[in-house]
């Protein structure tokens, strides 16, 4: 199995607190089955920089420690990004990170306002060669009124991030 949304780079917006944390985290996760994590701290523009040139070094700490403990599963890089406008100019200019260096470009949505431009950031992103994975919508009180809201972004093209919370919440109790 490959996690590709989880917060547990330590010491990053809302990630593990400490290193021992992320490394107790990830060998649960081990124990559940996973082979691969990307590890997505958020990347809101002017407010959270965990850009790549930011979280780089954090993510080669935490993987030196992930080997050093003989945990096999693999980390990669990514980013949860807050959709902006310019989304798709920040991704060209390298600034957050897709999904483990992939075309997958994993975005939210704020929880109770709806984007009316978000079609138009989704087709832009497209036309660059991006595949947009909406993030967690079951968390945006928009959706839960009208869950047919979704299918405006699976018709555009969008994938569905969703989060398993019950199965992790027991996860986290665990550590």
């Amino acid at each position: 199995m490959i996690d590709i949304h989880c917060h547990l780079l330590n010491g990053v917006d809302d990630g593990a607190d400490d290193l021992e944390s992320s490394l107790d985290a990830i060998k649960l996760a081990e124990e559940a089955g996973f082979t691969d994590i990307i590890l997505t701290p958020h990347y809101i523009k002017d407010y959270y920089d965990n850009s790549i040139e930011n979280t780089k070094d954090k993510i080669k700490e935490l993987k030196q420690e992930v080997f050093k403990n003989n945990i096999l599963i693999n980390l990669h890089q990514g980013n949860e990004i807050y959709i902006c406008d310019d989304i798709c100019d920040l991704l060209l200019a390298g600034v957050p990170s897709t999904l483990a260096g992939s075309k997958y470009v994993l975005f939210e949505l704020p929880l109770s306002n709806k984007v009316f431009n978000v079609t138009d950031i989704i087709r832009k992103l497209k036309q660059n060669g991006f595949k947009p994975i909406l993030a967690h919508p079951e968390r945006y009180s928009y959706i839960q009124e009208n869950p047919n809201e979704l299918i405006e972004y699976i018709r555009a093209g969008v994938l569905i991030q969703s989060n398993l919370r019950k199965y992790y919440r027991s996860l986290w109790k665990r550590c």
